[in-house]
């Protein structure tokens, strides 16, 4: 039995345009930062592993 990622196929709810004011880089939820979901680039973050979120407030 292996540990599973508890972000492992969460949606990015937070996520953002890129050019938010207020928002900053945060790791990809649907992927956990890597990139990819079984083996697939992650449509959330396009395989970048990242996505824009809201700093204090912003979206």
């Amino acid at each position: 039995m292996t540990a599973q990622d508890p972000n492992d196929g969460a949606k990015n709810t937070d996520a953002v345009p890129e050019g938010t004011p207020n928002s900053g880089e945060n790791s990809c939820r649907a992927c956990g930062g890597r990139g990819q979901v079984d083996g697939k680039t992650c449509p959330e973050c396009d395989g970048s592993g990242k996505v824009m979120t809201p700093v204090g407030g912003a979206g």
